[in-house]
Protein backbone atom coordinates (compact mmCIF):
# COMPACT_ATOMS: atom_id res chain seq x y z
CA UNK A 1 0.00 0.00 0.00
CA UNK A 2 3.09 2.44 0.52
CA UNK A 3 3.94 1.94 -2.95
CA UNK A 4 0.96 2.65 -3.86
CA UNK A 5 0.52 5.93 -1.93
CA UNK A 6 3.58 6.98 -3.05
CA UNK A 7 2.76 6.47 -6.81
CA UNK A 8 -0.25 8.93 -6.30
CA UNK A 9 1.78 11.33 -4.54
CA UNK A 10 4.23 11.71 -7.26
CA UNK A 11 1.88 11.47 -9.84
CA UNK A 12 0.50 13.81 -8.32
CA UNK A 13 3.44 16.43 -8.13
CA UNK A 14 4.48 15.66 -11.48
CA UNK A 15 1.05 16.80 -12.53
CA UNK A 16 1.16 19.91 -10.79
CA UNK A 17 4.44 20.79 -12.57
CA UNK A 18 3.16 20.11 -16.00
CA UNK A 19 0.20 22.30 -14.91
CA UNK A 20 2.62 25.01 -13.48
CA UNK A 21 3.68 26.22 -16.75
CA UNK A 22 3.82 25.07 -20.89
CA UNK A 23 6.88 27.88 -21.95
CA UNK A 24 10.19 25.77 -21.77
CA UNK A 25 11.60 28.63 -20.35
CA UNK A 26 10.44 28.17 -17.25
CA UNK A 27 11.73 24.60 -17.35
CA UNK A 28 13.56 24.18 -13.03
CA UNK A 29 16.31 23.88 -14.92
CA UNK A 30 17.87 26.51 -17.53
CA UNK A 31 20.41 24.25 -18.74
CA UNK A 32 18.02 21.50 -19.87
CA UNK A 33 18.64 19.52 -23.24
CA UNK A 34 16.94 19.56 -26.33
CA UNK A 35 15.75 16.61 -25.78
CA UNK A 36 14.48 17.27 -22.68
CA UNK A 37 12.45 20.44 -23.53
CA UNK A 38 11.36 18.88 -26.60
CA UNK A 39 9.35 15.87 -24.47
CA UNK A 40 8.56 18.85 -22.20
CA UNK A 41 6.63 20.64 -25.33
CA UNK A 42 5.10 17.04 -26.57
CA UNK A 43 3.73 16.34 -22.94
CA UNK A 44 1.88 19.28 -23.11
CA UNK A 45 0.77 18.72 -27.03
CA UNK A 46 -0.45 15.31 -25.27
CA UNK A 47 -2.28 16.33 -22.41
CA UNK A 48 -5.71 16.91 -23.56
CA UNK A 49 -5.49 13.55 -26.09
CA UNK A 50 -5.72 10.98 -23.09
CA UNK A 51 -3.83 9.58 -20.56
CA UNK A 52 -0.49 7.97 -21.25
CA UNK A 53 -0.12 4.00 -19.78
CA UNK A 54 3.34 2.44 -18.90
CA UNK A 55 4.50 -0.47 -18.26
CA UNK A 56 8.39 -1.77 -16.65
CA UNK A 57 10.36 -3.70 -18.67
CA UNK A 58 7.60 -4.08 -21.40
CA UNK A 59 10.18 -4.80 -24.69
CA UNK A 60 12.11 -7.67 -22.20
CA UNK A 61 9.75 -9.96 -20.92
CA UNK A 62 6.52 -11.09 -20.54
CA UNK A 63 3.66 -14.19 -19.69
CA UNK A 64 5.54 -17.23 -20.83
CA UNK A 65 8.12 -15.30 -23.16
CA UNK A 66 11.52 -13.49 -23.06
CA UNK A 67 13.52 -11.31 -25.34
CA UNK A 68 11.43 -11.60 -28.71
CA UNK A 69 11.87 -8.67 -30.56
CA UNK A 70 8.97 -6.44 -30.89
CA UNK A 71 7.23 -8.44 -28.09
CA UNK A 72 4.90 -7.19 -25.75
CA UNK A 73 2.29 -8.22 -23.69
CA UNK A 74 0.37 -4.40 -23.55
CA UNK A 75 0.21 -4.94 -27.14
CA UNK A 76 -1.00 -8.11 -27.32
CA UNK A 77 -3.72 -7.04 -24.97
CA UNK A 78 -4.48 -3.86 -25.98
CA UNK A 79 -3.46 -3.26 -29.37
CA UNK A 80 -0.52 -0.94 -28.86
CA UNK A 81 2.53 -0.50 -26.96
CA UNK A 82 2.30 1.50 -23.68
CA UNK A 83 3.20 5.48 -24.30
CA UNK A 84 5.67 5.13 -21.24
CA UNK A 85 8.33 2.77 -20.49
CA UNK A 86 10.29 1.86 -17.43
CA UNK A 87 13.78 0.31 -17.00
CA UNK A 88 15.65 -0.01 -13.82
CA UNK A 89 19.51 0.25 -13.52
CA UNK A 90 19.82 -1.95 -10.35
CA UNK A 91 23.27 -3.28 -10.15
CA UNK A 92 24.98 -1.22 -12.30
CA UNK A 93 26.95 0.18 -9.47
CA UNK A 94 28.24 -2.74 -8.60
CA UNK A 95 29.40 -3.72 -12.38
CA UNK A 96 27.12 -5.98 -12.91
CA UNK A 97 26.31 -7.48 -16.29
CA UNK A 98 22.20 -6.49 -15.96
CA UNK A 99 19.38 -5.09 -13.50
CA UNK A 100 18.04 -8.63 -14.22
CA UNK A 101 18.84 -11.94 -15.19
CA UNK A 102 16.49 -11.75 -17.93
CA UNK A 103 18.62 -8.69 -19.90
CA UNK A 104 21.71 -7.22 -19.77
CA UNK A 105 22.47 -3.32 -19.75
CA UNK A 106 23.27 -3.55 -23.63
CA UNK A 107 20.00 -5.03 -24.37
CA UNK A 108 17.93 -2.13 -22.35
CA UNK A 109 19.86 0.40 -23.88
CA UNK A 110 18.59 -1.19 -27.47
CA UNK A 111 15.11 -1.54 -26.26
CA UNK A 112 15.55 2.41 -24.48
CA UNK A 113 16.25 2.95 -28.51
CA UNK A 114 13.96 1.40 -29.89
CA UNK A 115 11.49 2.83 -27.31
CA UNK A 116 12.92 6.25 -28.50
CA UNK A 117 12.73 5.41 -31.85
CA UNK A 118 8.85 4.86 -31.54
CA UNK A 119 8.21 7.53 -30.11
CA UNK A 120 7.40 6.44 -27.03
CA UNK A 121 8.60 7.52 -23.22
CA UNK A 122 11.64 6.37 -21.64
CA UNK A 123 11.42 6.61 -17.77
CA UNK A 124 14.79 5.47 -15.62
CA UNK A 125 14.97 4.25 -11.61
CA UNK A 126 17.40 2.81 -9.82
CA UNK A 127 17.31 0.75 -7.06
CA UNK A 128 21.06 1.10 -5.62
CA UNK A 129 22.55 -1.59 -3.21
CA UNK A 130 23.17 -0.12 0.28
CA UNK A 131 25.99 1.50 0.33
CA UNK A 132 26.56 1.10 3.76
CA UNK A 133 26.46 -2.88 3.45
CA UNK A 134 26.79 -3.70 -0.04
CA UNK A 135 23.58 -5.76 0.44
CA UNK A 136 20.12 -4.85 -1.79
CA UNK A 137 17.94 -1.60 -2.35
CA UNK A 138 15.88 -3.28 0.44
CA UNK A 139 18.15 -3.41 3.27
CA UNK A 140 17.17 -0.08 5.45
CA UNK A 141 19.90 -0.38 7.68
CA UNK A 142 20.35 2.68 9.87
CA UNK A 143 22.53 4.92 9.19
CA UNK A 144 23.37 4.26 5.05
CA UNK A 145 21.93 7.29 3.72
CA UNK A 146 23.82 9.64 5.92
CA UNK A 147 27.29 7.89 4.38
CA UNK A 148 25.99 9.07 0.97
CA UNK A 149 25.12 12.59 1.87
CA UNK A 150 27.88 15.32 2.02
CA UNK A 151 31.20 14.52 4.08
CA UNK A 152 29.84 10.89 4.19
CA UNK A 153 32.13 8.54 3.48
CA UNK A 154 30.18 7.13 0.60
CA UNK A 155 29.44 10.20 -1.18
CA UNK A 156 32.00 9.12 -4.15
CA UNK A 157 29.79 6.11 -4.92
CA UNK A 158 26.47 8.53 -6.23
CA UNK A 159 28.66 11.35 -7.62
CA UNK A 160 31.22 9.68 -9.94
CA UNK A 161 32.92 6.37 -8.39
CA UNK A 162 29.69 3.99 -10.47
CA UNK A 163 29.04 5.36 -13.30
Amino acid sequence: MNSLKNFIIVSNVFCAGLFAAQDTSLLSNKNATAETQNLYRNLWQLMDKGIMFGHQDDLGYGVNWRMQDGRSDVKETAGDYPSVFGWDVMNIESGGKGPIDIFSFGQMKKMMEDVYNMGGINTVSWHANNPLTGKTAWDNTKGSVKTILQGGENIRCFSTGWI
